[in-house]
């Protein structure tokens, strides 16, 4: 269903550029044609470039955020393996 979601999100966005970068264009000449297209995909690359950081960021911070929760959850079962360990062994002494 994610995959389904995806691909439409994926066409609805490559339809929307090409509405945007033709919608301005009827009438034009080649010179004010392109300063239109570069007008619309600006925005648009900058647009994507933030969503792209923002990821990038909140990925991040997922990230450090379960590997500081594995490094209290080992020192807790190390410290509970430690609880269960004689204070001192009992044997013939050390050399």
């Amino acid at each position: 269903m994610a995959e389904d979601q995806s691909t439409s999100s994926f066409w609805i966005s490559v339809l929307l550029v090409a509405l945007l970068t033709e919608h301005p264009s009827r009438g034009l000449g080649p010179a004010d044609r392109l300063k239109a297209v570069n007008n619309v995909r600006a925005p648009l690359v900058t647009f994507v470039a933030a969503a792209g950081a923002a990821i990038t960021v909140w990925l991040t911070a997922r990230t450090y955020l379960l590997s500081r929760e594995g490094q209290v959850t080992d020192r807790y079962t190390k410290a509970i393996e430690q609880l269960g360990e004689p204070l001192f062994r009992s044997g013939s002494p050390r050399r």
